[in-house]
Protein backbone atom coordinates (compact mmCIF):
# COMPACT_ATOMS: atom_id res chain seq x y z
CA UNK A 1 0.00 0.00 0.00
CA UNK A 2 1.55 2.74 -0.99
CA UNK A 3 1.40 6.77 0.71
CA UNK A 4 -2.38 8.36 0.35
CA UNK A 5 -2.69 12.06 -0.84
CA UNK A 6 -5.06 12.41 1.77
CA UNK A 7 -6.14 10.77 4.53
CA UNK A 8 -9.75 10.36 6.53
CA UNK A 9 -9.91 13.16 8.64
CA UNK A 10 -11.35 11.02 11.54
CA UNK A 11 -8.17 8.82 11.32
CA UNK A 12 -5.93 12.20 11.70
CA UNK A 13 -8.40 13.34 14.55
CA UNK A 14 -7.71 9.83 16.45
CA UNK A 15 -3.88 9.94 16.32
CA UNK A 16 -4.24 13.36 17.18
CA UNK A 17 -6.15 12.54 19.95
CA UNK A 18 -4.16 9.83 21.22
CA UNK A 19 -0.38 11.48 20.72
CA UNK A 20 1.56 8.24 20.12
CA UNK A 21 4.61 7.76 21.15
CA UNK A 22 6.57 4.47 19.87
CA UNK A 23 9.75 2.97 22.18
CA UNK A 24 12.27 3.19 19.35
CA UNK A 25 14.36 0.34 21.51
CA UNK A 26 13.59 -1.99 24.67
CA UNK A 27 15.08 -0.84 28.19
CA UNK A 28 17.10 -3.68 28.65
CA UNK A 29 18.63 -2.90 25.24
CA UNK A 30 19.48 1.05 26.20
CA UNK A 31 22.92 1.92 27.23
CA UNK A 32 21.81 6.07 26.87
CA UNK A 33 19.13 6.48 29.43
CA UNK A 34 17.66 9.76 27.48
CA UNK A 35 14.40 9.47 26.86
CA UNK A 36 14.47 11.26 23.56
CA UNK A 37 16.72 9.18 22.15
CA UNK A 38 14.46 5.83 22.38
CA UNK A 39 11.19 7.53 21.43
CA UNK A 40 8.80 8.61 18.06
CA UNK A 41 6.60 10.87 17.72
CA UNK A 42 3.37 10.11 15.54
CA UNK A 43 1.27 13.15 15.13
CA UNK A 44 -0.67 11.86 11.75
CA UNK A 45 -2.03 9.09 10.17
CA UNK A 46 0.94 9.94 7.42
CA UNK A 47 3.39 9.42 9.67
CA UNK A 48 2.19 6.46 11.04
CA UNK A 49 1.72 5.27 7.40
CA UNK A 50 5.37 6.14 6.55
CA UNK A 51 6.87 4.45 9.79
CA UNK A 52 5.21 0.97 9.04
CA UNK A 53 6.82 1.07 5.29
CA UNK A 54 10.21 2.24 6.22
CA UNK A 55 10.04 -0.53 9.40
CA UNK A 56 8.68 -3.32 6.56
CA UNK A 57 11.50 -1.84 4.14
CA UNK A 58 14.40 -2.22 6.98
CA UNK A 59 13.40 -5.80 8.73
CA UNK A 60 13.18 -8.00 5.91
CA UNK A 61 13.33 -12.07 6.26
CA UNK A 62 16.72 -12.11 5.22
CA UNK A 63 18.06 -9.36 7.68
CA UNK A 64 15.92 -11.26 10.68
CA UNK A 65 16.70 -15.16 9.65
CA UNK A 66 19.37 -15.34 12.74
CA UNK A 67 18.09 -13.10 15.20
CA UNK A 68 15.80 -14.44 17.29
CA UNK A 69 15.28 -11.32 18.90
CA UNK A 70 14.22 -9.72 15.57
CA UNK A 71 12.68 -12.77 14.06
CA UNK A 72 8.69 -12.13 13.81
CA UNK A 73 8.75 -8.33 12.29
CA UNK A 74 8.80 -8.84 8.91
CA UNK A 75 5.20 -10.79 9.90
CA UNK A 76 4.56 -8.29 12.08
CA UNK A 77 4.93 -5.59 10.13
CA UNK A 78 2.91 -7.10 7.29
CA UNK A 79 0.08 -7.41 9.27
CA UNK A 80 0.61 -3.67 10.62
CA UNK A 81 0.17 -2.72 7.16
CA UNK A 82 -2.92 -4.82 6.37
CA UNK A 83 -4.57 -3.11 9.83
CA UNK A 84 -3.71 0.06 8.28
CA UNK A 85 -4.92 -0.36 5.19
CA UNK A 86 -8.46 -1.72 7.22
CA UNK A 87 -8.07 1.55 9.48
CA UNK A 88 -8.43 3.99 6.62
CA UNK A 89 -11.16 1.93 4.76
CA UNK A 90 -13.14 1.72 7.68
CA UNK A 91 -15.79 3.51 8.49
CA UNK A 92 -15.90 6.33 11.03
CA UNK A 93 -17.11 3.39 14.28
CA UNK A 94 -14.19 1.71 14.06
CA UNK A 95 -11.48 3.90 13.58
CA UNK A 96 -10.53 3.52 17.78
CA UNK A 97 -10.44 -0.63 17.79
CA UNK A 98 -8.65 -0.51 14.54
CA UNK A 99 -6.42 1.88 15.27
CA UNK A 100 -5.39 -0.13 18.74
CA UNK A 101 -5.24 -3.24 16.32
CA UNK A 102 -2.32 -0.96 14.38
CA UNK A 103 -0.53 0.04 17.28
CA UNK A 104 -0.42 -3.53 19.06
CA UNK A 105 1.43 -4.91 16.54
CA UNK A 106 3.38 -1.74 15.79
CA UNK A 107 4.27 -1.48 19.98
CA UNK A 108 5.27 -5.71 19.29
CA UNK A 109 8.33 -4.51 16.98
CA UNK A 110 10.42 -3.17 19.94
CA UNK A 111 14.12 -2.07 18.11
CA UNK A 112 13.31 0.15 15.96
CA UNK A 113 15.38 0.90 12.30
CA UNK A 114 16.99 4.02 12.90
CA UNK A 115 18.66 2.62 16.15
CA UNK A 116 22.27 1.88 16.35
CA UNK A 117 21.26 -1.80 17.17
CA UNK A 118 19.29 -2.06 14.25
CA UNK A 119 22.82 -0.56 11.93
CA UNK A 120 24.96 -2.54 14.15
CA UNK A 121 22.22 -6.45 12.96
CA UNK A 122 22.38 -4.52 9.70
CA UNK A 123 26.06 -4.59 9.51
CA UNK A 124 26.40 -8.39 10.75
CA UNK A 125 23.87 -9.69 8.62
CA UNK A 126 26.15 -12.49 7.84
CA UNK A 127 26.44 -13.91 10.73
CA UNK A 128 25.15 -17.02 12.66
CA UNK A 129 22.42 -17.19 15.27
CA UNK A 130 25.12 -18.14 17.99
CA UNK A 131 26.73 -15.04 16.92
CA UNK A 132 23.76 -12.86 17.87
CA UNK A 133 22.86 -14.78 20.58
CA UNK A 134 26.30 -13.51 22.19
CA UNK A 135 25.96 -10.49 21.00
CA UNK A 136 22.91 -9.73 22.73
CA UNK A 137 24.17 -11.44 25.74
CA UNK A 138 27.08 -9.35 25.83
CA UNK A 139 24.68 -5.95 25.46
CA UNK A 140 21.75 -6.76 28.33
CA UNK A 141 24.84 -8.26 30.70
CA UNK A 142 23.81 -12.07 30.62
CA UNK A 143 26.27 -13.98 32.27
CA UNK A 144 24.72 -17.19 31.98
CA UNK A 145 24.92 -17.99 27.85
CA UNK A 146 23.37 -21.39 29.00
CA UNK A 147 23.83 -24.27 26.53
CA UNK A 148 27.16 -24.73 24.62
CA UNK A 149 29.54 -22.03 24.23
CA UNK A 150 30.75 -21.89 20.64
CA UNK A 151 33.45 -19.87 19.04
CA UNK A 152 30.67 -17.88 16.99
CA UNK A 153 28.93 -17.36 20.40
CA UNK A 154 32.28 -15.56 21.97
CA UNK A 155 33.04 -13.45 18.56
CA UNK A 156 28.75 -12.22 18.94
CA UNK A 157 29.96 -11.55 22.77
CA UNK A 158 33.01 -9.29 22.02
CA UNK A 159 30.99 -7.57 18.96
CA UNK A 160 28.41 -6.59 21.50
CA UNK A 161 31.29 -5.47 24.26
CA UNK A 162 32.53 -3.75 21.90
CA UNK A 163 28.86 -2.02 20.49
CA UNK A 164 28.43 -1.43 24.41
CA UNK A 165 31.72 0.26 24.69
CA UNK A 166 31.18 2.52 21.80
CA UNK A 167 27.82 4.05 23.34
CA UNK A 168 29.18 4.47 27.04
CA UNK A 169 32.13 6.61 25.58
CA UNK A 170 29.64 8.72 23.38
CA UNK A 171 27.69 9.19 26.15
CA UNK A 172 30.34 10.30 28.70
CA UNK A 173 31.76 12.60 26.34
CA UNK A 174 27.85 14.34 26.12
CA UNK A 175 27.72 13.90 30.44
CA UNK A 176 30.85 15.23 31.61
CA UNK A 177 30.53 17.71 34.77
CA UNK A 178 32.76 20.45 35.26
CA UNK A 179 34.27 20.06 38.79
CA UNK A 180 32.32 21.88 41.47
CA UNK A 181 35.29 24.05 42.29
CA UNK A 182 37.36 25.77 39.98
CA UNK A 183 40.88 26.79 41.04
CA UNK A 184 42.27 29.70 39.47
CA UNK A 185 45.33 30.85 40.31
CA UNK A 186 46.01 34.12 42.99
CA UNK A 187 46.83 36.62 41.47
Amino acid sequence: MELLPIYPEHVELEIRNRMIVLTTIPRNFRLIEVARHHTKHIRTARELHEHILSEKKFWTADLVKNIAIVADYPKILEKALSSFHVLVQADHSRTKANLDVVLDLIVSCKIGSKTKLAKTFEACRGENAWFFKGFVDAVIGNKNPGGNVTADWQKGLVAGLKYKSDIHNIYDIFTWQPPSRFSFPRR
